[in-house]
């Protein structure tokens, strides 16, 4: 296909106007303009998940006993207090992003670069999880073992840039449109057991499925000379690729909670790398023009590559989280995360193309489709005190470094922008559930690309681009349903494991006689200020 391109454009620099042809010409040599790479290839925390873990920064590798336990620390399972199942509301938000001067062209005859910005209104949709606890009682209130089943959106990115140079019918026209759209949910069982009165192992085991999205477009107009008689294009030309893929891996993780002092507990977490079980994708590419120099014989070609079936590829590399929690007073926590992500060794594919396919079809000038990844360390910090006993009070503060290489002369590659953002979050305890607002800010910065067709120089510019993003949530009137589905499932009949003495707390909810042991309210949702677990 590209031949064929460069063969059109060729003849059009020899007979057709001058203007056009030399502009088509310039276009299409070096193929399919692009607008920056915005794959979340690049950072491993673009959502924080569960309510709790949100206002504390995502901090909650040593706090974690609810059902964000899968994720953040399986082993944090068995420490829980109680069943529970949950759903958290959506999130929702606004996201800016900005690449100055991402937009390069030359169809006036001069080089002129404007900026590419994009504003989206995302909602992140509901996280779901059952969490059983089940076996011996112990002597703080928890069960010996503790089983769950999760589904999360860890990422989900969504954007859409359009960028213009000149008038339509009035002067060159360059238009820009390019939207991307990449989502991963997890979905998968969890298996937790106390060890030992201090220490909890914990392993989730998740289907990875991942979904994206691309697609690019530019058209360009030369109008009539005069302006305004009919038709009012003596050129037109569009040109539009499609890539899409979706992938489906497995994950392992390894969790474990140790508490060495009444007051402290420690949690580290083990993300195994991703094993592929399957990838599917397909790229298109289409192309058309018209000429109207003379309107008596006016002349167009579209063309339209496509494949199907491609193999497509994801990966997760190998990650270690470390968190601290403290309890300085019995209603306050500080907690403190620490998780690195591993480079990628060997570069993998996104999407598969055989050698016939790469003579045909052509990918958008600035995708990558060979992704490589650095090593990347991130923190998280997290507060939460309950005051008055009705005030659940949390703040936090994190990093989302860009796990990206540096962009490289003469070469395409991902967008590297470095994240730091801040959490909050207020709530109150009412009789029988909890109400909680909070928010999430953060701000990125650092370099993008753009494609200069004008021939002069490296095609591959860099430019400086940067992000904000906010978030916020409201929660409170679905406790009073998910506090219902916890009394349903505490009615699940589960056989427990014989006490190994009379002296032991027996395998009931509660001795008789005596008061109720407390629930732990805390779900994805919201709830109680969740303290750690008395020893």
């Amino acid at each position: 296909m590209l031949a064929a391109m460069e063969r059109r454009a060729t003849r059009r620099v020899r007979t057709g106007p001058g203007r056009a042809g030399a502009v088509v010409a310039v276009l299409l040599l070096p193929a399919a303009l692009a607008g920056p790479a915005r794959a979340d290839d690049t950072h491993y925390q673009n959502q924080l998940i569960g309510e709790r873990a949100l206002g504390m920064g995502g901090a909650f590798t040593a706090v974690a006993t609810d059902p964000t336990a899968s994720f953040y620390n399986p082993g944090g399972l068995a420490m829980t207090l109680s069943s529970s199942i949950s759903a958290s509301l959506n999130l929702y938000g606004v996201e800016h992003r900005t690449i100055e001067g991402g937009h390069v062209s030359t169809i006036s005859g001069e080089r002129v670069a404007v900026d590419l910005e994009a504003t989206a209104f995302p909602t992140i949709p509901t996280t779901f999880g059952v969490l059983r606890a089940f076996g011996e009682r112990l002597p703080d209130g928890s069960r010996r073992h503790a089983a769950a089943f999760s589904m999360l959106i860890p990422d989900q990115t969504s954007y859409s840039y359009e960028a213009t140079v000149g008038r339509s019918g009035e002067t060159d026209l360059d238009v820009l449109r390019l939207s991307e759209s990449d989502r991963t949910l997890w979905v998968g069982p969890t298996y937790a057991v106390r060890v030992s009165d201090d220490l909890a192992l914990g392993l989730s085991a998740f289907v990875a499925m991942r979904t994206f999205s691309r697609s690019y477009s530019r058209a360009i107009e030369t109008p009539t000379d005069p302006p305004g008689e009919r038709p009012e294009s003596d050129y037109f030309e569009f040109f539009r690729v499609d890539t899409s893929f979706d992938t489906f891996a497995v994950l392992l993780r390894l969790g474990a909670m140790y508490r060495p002092l009444p007051d402290l507990q420690v949690g580290l977490t083990i993300g195994f790398p991703s094993i592929l079980v399957y990838g599917d994708g397909s790229l298109s590419n289409q192309l058309g023009y018209a000429w109207f120099e003379d309107v008596s014989e006016p002349y167009g070609d579209f063309r339209l590559e496509s494949a199907g079936g491609l193999s497509a590829d994801s990966f997760e590399p190998l990650d270690l989280r470390l968190g601290i929690a403290w309890k300085p007073a019995p209603e306050t926590t500080l907690a403190f995360d620490a998780s690195y992500h591993f480079p990628t060794f060997d570069p993998y594919e996104r999407l598969h193309l055989s050698p016939e396919d790469e003579e045909r079809l052509l990918y958008d000038d600035l995708f990558v489709p060979r992704v490589s990844r650095r090593g990347v360390l991130n923190i998280n910090f997290g507060f939460e005190c309950t005051i008055a006993e009705k005030w659940p009070l949390r703040a936090g503060a994190f990093t989302n470094f860009s796990a990206a290489p540096s962009l490289a002369p003469g070469a395409a590659g991902l967008e590297r922008i470095d994240i730091v953002g801040g959490t909050f979050s207020l709530g109150y305890h009412f009789e029988g559930f909890t109400l909680n607002f909070g928010f999430l800010g953060s701000i990125g910065w650092g370099r993008a690309q753009a494609f200069d067709i004008s021939g002069v120089g490296d095609p591959f510019v860099q430019r400086d681009a940067r992000q904000e993003l906010f978030y916020f949530f409201l929660s409170g009137a679905q406790q009073i349903v998910t506090q219902t589905l916890d009394d349903l499932i505490e009615l699940i009949p589960v056989t427990a494991i014989p006490a190994s003495s009379a002296d032991e707390v027996p395998p009931s909810d509660t001795t008789p006689g005596a008061e109720p042991l407390p629930l732990d309210d805390e779900v994805f949702g919201g709830g109680a200020t969740g303290p750690l677990p008395a020893p």
